[in-house]
């Protein structure tokens, strides 16, 4: 058995997030020069490892540092500061991406922001907000730091987000004349020039909640991933633990949906994700096999999901075992002819001769699921197409 697959939707894997945006209360939070209120949360501090160039140049603590704090409201936005520590700023009254700055990009590479430090009569600029995002530049006594608000709604945010692609870059220039900086630092440097993320905390602490409501942990856990799985407005967060897959807030709402995909863990032989009907909602296409102590079976499945829940909506057997008995159907997924939707096709491989019509007692599996194309089949192949509401046959 075998996939020809190439994955069309925008999803991306997690692992643990270094950055989690904690929620805090109602106007605790302004957007003014003012920092002594960024005190209570926990900072993220840039470390040698996130220095994408220039390690060697930085000789003392004075000379770069950064830390990070973020923050979320219900009913307002994210919030988010960024302290840089450098003895030399360089910066002149024309704008220069050659000289100190950073920059910081809210869930699309397009939404973002240019921070350019306070020098001598400068004021700190800003470059790139939107109305409604508000952003404050300080200077420091050495260096400087920037708070950033941004209302649910700007960026194409919104309130009970699990995640954000966040991209931070640092510029650090110590000399004019070089004409470009000698030192450049990313949140999480593997990513760059690609964004990493954020966690905010309510919906972390809702994944960690369904978890442990069906006596797992994050140990149990093989893939995590967000994407526009339930087809709404909002991401929810798709979880593959033991043998259940999870799906955990967006338009699922303050709570989750789940499913076991086998029997047993080791039950569960494939997981692979693909929108199979180009609805912009994938699909999950699963390989299962099953044992009555005598013989063994494998099939394949495909789950749709919705707001209310999690559906099975094809499966189908591939291969059966028993002894020196067997039976093996193979399948491939492949692009319809001039569609962007695909299509399944399952045919006869091959089986033992003491399969035949007449021997042949049936297979397992359970209900609804479509049983083997065989050596005595009138058509050695058959091909699916699927939909919202489940599938038909050629």
């Amino acid at each position: 058995m075998f996939f020809i697959l190439t994955l069309s939707v925008a999803l991306f894997s997690v692992n643990n997030a270094r950055l989690t945006c904690p929620q805090s209360a109602k106007k605790t939070i302004r957007i003014d020069g003012i920092l002594n209120e960024w005190d209570a949360l926990t900072p993220l501090y840039l470390e040698k490892g996130d220095i994408v160039i220039g390690t060697d140049k930085i000789k003392r603590k004075t000379d770069f540092a950064a830390e990070v704090k973020c923050s979320y409201v219900k009913g307002e936005g994210i919030y988010i500061m960024v302290d840089i520590t450098d003895s030399r700023i360089v910066r002149y009254k024309r704008l220069s991406t050659k000289h100190d700055h950073l920059v910081m990009a809210f869930n699309n590479k397009n939404y973002k922001i240019k921070v350019f430090p306070p020098k001598y009569k400068h004021k700190g600029t800003v470059v790139g907000k939107t109305k409604g995002i508000k952003a404050k530049v300080v200077k420091r006594k050495l260096g400087y730091a920037v708070e950033v608000g941004i209302p649910w709604g700007k960026f194409k945010l919104y309130d009970g987000i699990p995640v954000m692609p966040f991209n931070l870059t640092i510029f650090d220039t110590d000399s004019s004349l070089k004409a470009k900086p000698e030192t450049i630092a990313s949140l999480d440097k593997k990513q760059y020039p690609e964004m990493t993320r954020i966690d905010f905390g309510g919906p972390k602490r809702l994944y960690q909640s369904a978890l442990g409501k069906l006596g797992l942990s994050e140990y149990d856990v093989k893939k995590s991933k967000f994407g526009n799985f339930a087809g709404g407005k909002k991401i929810e967060r798709l979880v593959l633990a033991d043998r259940f897959m999870i799906v955990i807030g967006g338009d699922i709402g303050d709570s989750f949906i789940y499913t076991s995909l086998a029997v047993t863990e080791s039950g569960l032989k494939k997981f692979k994700l693909f929108d199979l009907n180009n609805d912009k909602k994938p699909e999950v296409i699963t390989e299962f096999s099953g044992d009555d102590g005598t013989a063994t079976w494998k099939g394949m499945a495909v789950w749709k999901i919705t707001k209310k829940g999690i559906k099975r909506i094809f499966s189908h057997l591939i291969e059966f075992r028993n002894g020196k008995h067997f039976l093996i159907n193979k399948y491939t997924i492949r692009r319809r002819r001039n569609s962007k939707m695909y299509l399944a096709k399952f045919s006869f491989d091959k089986a033992s001769k003491t399969i035949t019509k007449k021997s042949w007692q049936g297979s397992g599996g359970g209900n609804n699921i479509i049983d083997f194309i065989f050596p005595w089949s009138s058509k050695k192949s058959q091909i699916y197409y699927f939909s919202n509401k489940g599938y038909s046959k050629k």
